[in-house]
């Protein structure tokens, strides 16, 4: 019995549908990864864009506060306000013999009502009725 061993022919034949479907998740999930890169990297972007019209806009607002405090300075200034009140309002100083000064006596304003007859016993009642001294002497 010295027979040689016979060659059996096994045949192997490569699963084809396990191998391309492994494939085609690999190759799904390298294109589901490229896509969410392309849709970050838009995203910043987009977001690297709103920073920069933000900053140029900021530049122009801090332009413009400049220009108006340099004009509220020039409003502030007293000698600029009487300039403009002189040049081109045409205003002037008045003299000294154009300014009358009165002057008011608080004392002798109260006892003018308080000597009054008509209007004595009109603050009285007023008085009796709890009404201010301010707002019931005239």
């Amino acid at each position: 019995m010295n027979s040689k061993p016979t060659k059996r022919k096994i045949n192997r034949r490569p699963s084809k549908g396990v191998f391309p479907f492994g494939l085609y998740i690999i190759w799904g999930l390298c294109a589901l990864m490229l896509l969410v890169l392309m849709v970050n990297y838009l995203e910043l972007e987009k977001l690297k864009n709103n920073i920069e019209r933000q900053n140029v806009e900021i530049s122009e607002l801090k332009k413009t506060k400049d220009s108006i405090s340099g004009q509220l300075d020039g409003i502030k200034s007293s000698d600029e306000v009487a300039s403009i009140a002189r040049y081109k309002l045409g205003m002037v100083y008045p003299d000294d013999d154009q300014v009358i000064y009165i002057q008011v006596d608080k004392k002798v304003a109260e006892t003018d009502v308080k000597e009054n007859v008509f209007l004595s016993p009109v603050i009285s009642i007023l008085k009796i009725f709890g009404a201010n001294e301010g707002e019931g002497s005239l």
